[in-house]
């Protein structure tokens, strides 16, 4: 959600999958106070790869985008729609994204490999909003769930929340793991109340 200082910089993707090239941009390379629209990946040649350190004001993943973390490390300093997924995909990779305002929000379905919640910060997960993650939740901060929170696993690793901070959970807490069998894999969910 843009505020009105912040300038919306929608990715164009033309030339390259490259986040640092200026021709990739509606508004030239994205900066610390960019409100980032990703747009339907089927109306640009190449989607948007994180390069490895960006901080932006906020995210906003159209239906049908698609963003690709790869091993980027995203800052969003924004707070009320920091990240909104509205029907895109996250490719995250090994990517992290990190939340450095004190009312930073998610909203959407979105899984992430690594979020960073500091100690200054308070991040909400919206209603009807799903974040799932495969690496490490690091939360120094204030972690408030009002959606579902799932932690997801594969035939290498599991998810891991790590919480120095709060954690309110006024949703759902889900494990999702992944056990091999001789035909394929087969996943395993249910809900967890803390």
């Amino acid at each position: 959600m843009a505020s009105p200082s912040s300038p919306i910089n929608e990715w164009i993707g033309a030339v390259s999958s490259d986040w640092s090239n200026p021709a990739s941009w509606s508004n030239g390379i994205p900066g610390v106070s960019s409100d980032i629209i990703v747009p339907d990946a089927s109306t640009v040649s190449f989607s948007p790869t994180l390069a490895n350190s960006v901080e932006i004001h906020t995210i906003t993943i159209q239906p049908d985008g698609v963003l690709n973390g790869a091993a980027g490390n995203l800052v969003l300093n924004g707070g009320n729609g920091a990240w909104t997924n509205q029907g895109g995909t996250f490719n995250a990779g090994t990517s992290t994204v990190a939340f450095s305002n004190a009312s930073a929000t998610i909203s959407g379905v979105t899984n992430f490999y690594s979020i960073q919640v500091p100690s200054d910060v308070t991040l909400t997960v919206l209603p009807s909003a799903e974040v799932g993650f495969l690496g490490q939740v690091s939360n120094q901060g204030s972690w408030t769930n009002n959606g579902t929170l799932v932690i997801l696993s594969n035939d290498s690793r599991e998810g891991q929340f790590k919480n120095d901070g709060t954690v309110v959970n006024n949703g759902e807490l889900l494990f999702r793991k992944a056990m091999k069998q001789s035909h394929g894999w087969v996943f395993i969910g249910f809900p967890f109340e803390v």
